[in-house]
């Protein structure tokens, strides 16, 4: 069999490694460019100042605080997420970049 190559002799586990041509990935580190001056409307500048105050909140907090519908605040932190201004975290919350 190990002449037909369906068997192989296997010493360690890097031969299985080199057996699959499995390839070590080499992590590389990707540098993000920020936006600096991105152009936010009324509604994404007020989320904005609250972010930087509060820090991080969730989008049910942000609605009650700025009044605004949960529906129109969904749509505001896709938008500003899409933008690269803030990140959406685990439980709904969102904080700045």
């Amino acid at each position: 069999m190990i002449k037909q190559n369906k068997a192989a002799i296997l010493n360690s586990a890097q031969d299985i490694i080199e057996m699959l041509q499995w390839e070590e990935r080499k992590k590389t580190v990707k540098n993000v460019q920020l936006n600096l001056f991105v152009d936010l409307n009324d509604d994404e500048q007020k989320i904005f100042e609250l972010l930087q105050e509060k820090l991080k909140m969730s989008m049910d907090e942000i609605a009650v605080t700025l009044q605004f519908p949960v529906s129109k605040t969904a749509q505001l932190l896709l938008q500003m997420e899409l933008n690269g201004v803030i990140r959406g975290l685990t439980g709904k919350m969102y904080e700045l970049i």
